[in-house]
């Protein structure tokens, strides 16, 4: 699950951004916008992002949206 949060592009040609998005994350944010994994966001020992990916598969598992590959 985690070894896929990067990828690497080898011809910059190859790729168009469309869009950005911004997340709010960590203690004090709104679970009615944000979700409740977004308020449990810690720097974890690999730092944040990891830790929402994490907390997000947990999240998406737990309501049985989780597909393996």
């Amino acid at each position: 699950m985690l070894q896929h949060l990067e990828w690497v592009v080898d011809d910059p040609e190859d790729v168009v951004v469309t869009g950005m998005l911004f997340r709010e994350l960590g203690q004090g944010v709104d679970p009615q916008i944000y979700f409740d994994a977004a308020g449990r966001v810690t720097a974890g020992p690999m730092g944040p992002e990891y830790d929402w990916t994490r907390l997000r598969a947990e999240e998406f598992q737990e309501h049985g949206f989780f597909l393996e590959s």
